[in-house]
C-alpha cells in the first residue's frame, strides 16, 4: 500500500491535488442561459472520458466530476449519493484515455473528510485495465478514484461494501527537530503520529537530542488530538518554552511516547535516517509496536 511516511493521503487532498494541476478553472456555476462546463469540454475535447467500472457482473460508466485535463479545470462538489455498487470481491477498472496510473483513497461512508480512510494503488492487468482490492477493514466506503494520465488527472466516487478485510496500514510516526536550513536554536519540534488504533485518552513524549559535539538536551510535550482521522497525533503545537540550544550534526534522537499506560520507545539519527523527499523528517518505528486498527 503507498502511503506517506507522515500522515494518509486523505480525499481532500487527493482533491486538492487535481485542482492545482492547471491554472485555467471553472469553478463558478453557468450563467443562465449557458451550457454547463462539463459539457462544454467533453463538446471541444477538453473533458476527460468516462472512467469504467466493472461490480461483479454490473458494468458503470463514471463521469469524473472533478479534474484538470488538458488546459481546463473543473472543480465540481463530490456526489451526495455516489453510485453503490454493491459487495464484489473486487473492482476492475478501465479508462478510455493511456492512464498512467490509478490511487484510490477509502473513507467510512457517511463521514466527512476526517472519516478513518486508506489509500492504494491499483494494480494494472495485461490487458489495459486495473484491479481495485478491499483495503482497511471490512465495511461500507466512499471510494475516491483518481486516474493520473498524461492529459491530467480526473476523479470519480462509488459506494462499496467491501466483503473482507484488506491491507490495514500500521502507524506512522514522523519526527522533525534538525533542519539543513536553520541552527536547531531556530527549529520548532514536530511529531506527528497517524493510523493508532483510537485516540488515547493520555499522550506525551519525551525526547533526548544528542548532539556530535556532546551537547544534550531533552524536550517534552503533550499530544494534541487532531481528530481528523481518528487515530492521529501531534506534538509540540505550541512553542517550546526555551530555545534548543545549537549542536553541531548528526543528532541522535532517543524517543520515549506515552500513551495511555503503556510506553514505547523509539530510536534515530539526522540527516542519515532522513525520509526521502520529507526533508527534515525522520521515521521513528517503536518498541513496542504502536497499537493498530487490527
Amino acid at each position: 500500500m503507498a502511503r506517506s511516511a507522515a500522515a494518509l493521503v486523505s480525499c481532500a487532498v487527493l482533491i486538492a491535488g487535481i485542482a492545482a494541476c492547471g491554472t485555467d478553472t471553472d469553478d463558478e456555476p453557468p450563467a443562465p442561459g449557458t451550457a454547463d462546463p462539463t459539457t462544454e469540454a467533453a463538446a471541444d475535447g477538453q473533458a476527460p472520458p468516462p472512467i469504467r467500472i466493472r461490480a461483479g457482473d454490473v458494468d458503470s460508466e463514471l463521469e469524473p466530476w472533478t479534474y484538470c485535463w488538458i488546459d481546463r479545470c473543473v472543480d465540481g462538489e463530490e456526489p451526495e449519493d455516489p453510485l453503490n455498487i454493491g459487495s464484489p470481491d473486487s473492482v476492475t477498472v478501465d479508462f478510455a484515455g493511456e492512464a498512467a496510473e490509478f490511487v484510490a483513497n477509502f473513507r467510512e461512508a457517511g463521514s466527512d473528510e476526517c472519516g478513518r480512510n486508506y489509500e492504494t494503488d491499483l494494480q494494472e492487468n495485461p490487458d489495459g485495465t486495473f484491479t481495485l482490492e478491499p483495503v482497511g477493514l471490512a465495511g461500507e466506503y466512499d471510494v475516491l478514484l483518481v486516474a493520473r494520465a498524461p492529459e491530467g488527472d480526473a476523479a470519480v466516487m462509488f459506494r462499496w461494501d467491501t466483503p473482507e478485510d484488506g491491507a490495514v496500514p500500521e502507524p506512522q510516526a514522523a519526527l522533525a527537530i534538525a533542519s539543513e536550513f536553520a541552527p536547531l536554536s531556530m527549529s520548532f519540534p514536530d511529531l506527528t503520529i497517524t493510523d493508532l488504533r483510537a485516540d488515547p485518552q493520555q499522550a506525551s513524549v519525551e525526547i533526548t537530542i544528542t548532539s556530535a559535539d556532546g551537547v544534550t538536551q531533552t524536550i517534552d510535550s503533550d499530544a494534541t488530538p487532531t481528530g481528523c482521522p481518528e487515530g492521529s497525533l501531534r506534538f509540540f503545537t505550541e512553542e517550546t518554552a526555551d530555545p534548543l540550544e545549537d549542536g553541531q550534526p548528526p543528532h541522535r534522537y532517543e524517543v520515549r511516547l506515552q500513551l495511555d499506560d503503556e510506553v514505547h520507545e523509539a530510536t534515530a539519527e539526522w540527516p542519515a535516517d532522513a525520509i526521502g523527499g520529507a526533508q527534515p523528517y525522520v521515521n521513528l518505528e517503536f518498541t513496542p509496536p504502536l497499537p493498530t486498527v487490527r
